[in-house]
């Protein structure tokens, strides 16, 4: 199921972006114009999966493993279900990106808790 939720959710960042964000969408940044695109979308994901790697152990060894996952999942489920509601503006294209960023970082931590059976 993780790995159709990853794929699914991989495969259709382009369509996304080109069907319902458009190709001109743009976000402020420190007083500049940033284009608002897949590339950036997923750049910030992958950057946002490398935190998540760091700081898992950490997270881990605090919460416990099985706790850690539980946490994980629920949180992975909400976040998703949340993201299908955030309005296609100039606030939600923010939001957007936050929602990656935990759910990156989410994803990664998940990741690492099935990698690593043994505690």
């Amino acid at each position: 199921c993780f790995n159709l939720f990853c794929t699914v959710r991989g495969a259709s960042v382009a369509y996304f972006f080109q069907d319902i964000i458009g190709s001109d969408a743009a976000i402020p940044f420190f007083g500049a114009m940033v284009v608002f695109y897949a590339g950036l979308f997923l750049s910030v994901g992958e950057v946002s999966n490398m935190i998540g790697v760091a700081i898992t152990v950490p997270v881990a060894g605090r919460l416990g493993k099985k706790t850690t996952f539980m946490m994980v999942c629920a949180l992975l489920m909400v976040l998703s279900s949340t993201f299908y509601f955030v309005p296609v503006t100039e606030t939600g294209m923010w939001m957007m990106l936050m929602l990656q960023v935990m759910i990156s970082i989410l994803t990664a931590i998940f990741v690492w808790n099935i990698q690593n059976k043994t505690t």
